[in-house]
């Protein structure tokens, strides 16, 4: 054990029991950065290339925390980004990114970028490019060309367009240009159906 001391007290650095502690005389990981003023870590590469943080474990099964980035709150564990292995356990070249989130104390993974590169939110097992879950209806997506699919295992299942009550909403559909929409109007109130980019039905209030 030794520490890096001024005038005979402690000061800077410790190491003990093969952990290193900056700014604390009692380190409790391999390395343990205190302060209570700023604590800021820089790592800058001032040629032309990037800086890199490898996180490295060798996990035998799916679904298994490779390296977590965790936020704590006053020491609680609050949200955490954890990059986690894949299906692949032959290979192991195939991964995850879970982020998770706590409410009460109790967390839950909330999003999910899957090794296809799909998106979950509200599930971890993501169906099509971006899944967005509120509840598993425990079906299948019947339309393989969707790339946005919105599940819900409950009634009163809505998308919400909230604008002020001047302003105008609706869906687009382009080409290169602007080839049709739908759309409400709040201002006027009436909702305007425009096939080739003409407005062909209008509902009035």
């Amino acid at each position: 054990d030794w520490a890096v001391m001024k005038d005979g007290s402690f000061s800077y650095m410790t190491f003990k029991s093969g952990q290193l502690g900056v700014g604390t005389e009692s380190p409790s990981a391999l390395l343990n950065l205190e302060s209570a003023t700023s604590a800021v870590i820089t790592a800058e590469n001032t040629g032309n290339a990037a800086v890199t943080v490898n996180l490295d474990a060798d996990r035998s099964a799916a679904d298994a925390g490779i390296g977590n980035i965790n936020f704590k709150w006053n020491g609680t564990n609050v949200a955490q980004i954890s990059g986690t292995s894949g299906p692949d356990t032959t290979n192991k070249d195939d991964g995850q990114i879970w982020f998770s989130t706590s409410s009460g104390g109790s967390s839950s993974v909330n999003m999910v970028i899957d090794e296809a590169g799909l998106v979950g939110i509200g599930t971890s097992s993501p169906q099509d490019l971006v899944h967005i879950s509120a509840g598993d209806s425990g079906l299948a997506p019947q339309q393989s060309d969707a790339h946005l699919l919105l599940e819900q295992d409950a009634d009163n299942f809505y998308i919400e367009f909230m604008t002020d009550n001047n302003k105008a909403a609706g869906l687009v559909w382009s080409d290169g240009a602007q080839d049709a929409f739908l759309q409400y109007d709040h201002s006027v109130r009436n909702m305007q159906f425009a096939p080739a980019n003409t407005v062909r039905m209008k509902l009035d209030d």
